[in-house]
């Protein structure tokens, strides 16, 4: 399942996603609720809608290696796995997943731990995994990069436009992780 968010969405973007083919087990919908929380109302409110066994979260500036990913987490069977992805050019994969360690799209985790945390943080997807290490046993995907991440936003809302952009690579330069 995709939850995006419609009014940050391109023509081009939707255009995109309206030509995947639908599938039993793939849905999209769009995150019909505005919010400046670095998309983590998307992530809460798509958990109800979740049909299958796994949840994998990717931002809407962020996007799947190629169309074999999916393919290659069909060997997760422990309730959570990570992964490396491409990161600004770069391979990014520490461990152990943590704060700073593990973001959005670097993991991937069974639909009955829970849903993902209603938060205004930034570091929400740390958090989030914190939790879930001290009660699960995971799985170490060591794989190519499974998710490209071409730039990061540094939890700057609307860094794709001119301003936004100006003010993320500020936060980057002054932020502490």
């Amino acid at each position: 399942m995709v939850d995006m968010p419609r009014d940050r969405m391109t023509k081009n973007q939707r255009q995109i996603v309206a030509s995947i083919p639908q599938r039993k087990n793939r849905s999209y919908t769009y995150c019909d609720r505005r919010h400046k929380n670095y998309g983590h109302t998307c992530r809460h409110q798509i958990w109800e809608r979740a049909q299958g066994d796994y949840i994998l979260y990717v931002d809407d500036d962020d996007y799947l290696a190629d169309w074999d990913v999916l393919k290659e987490l069909d060997c997760v069977v422990e309730p959570w796995a990570v992964f490396p992805v491409l990161r600004h050019g770069n391979v990014f994969f520490n461990l152990p997943p943590g704060i700073g360690n593990t973001g959005t799209g670097m993991f991937i985790h069974r639909k009955e731990i829970g849903r993902w945390p209603d938060s205004d943080l930034y570091e929400a997807d740390g958090s989030f995994v914190e939790e879930i290490v001290q009660k699960y046993n995971y799985r170490i995907v060591n794989s190519r990069p499974l998710v490209v991440q071409p730039k990061s936003s540094y939890g700057v809302w609307n860094a794709e436009s001119w301003l936004g952009e100006k003010i993320a690579r500020f936060a980057a330069r002054t932020r502490t992780f």
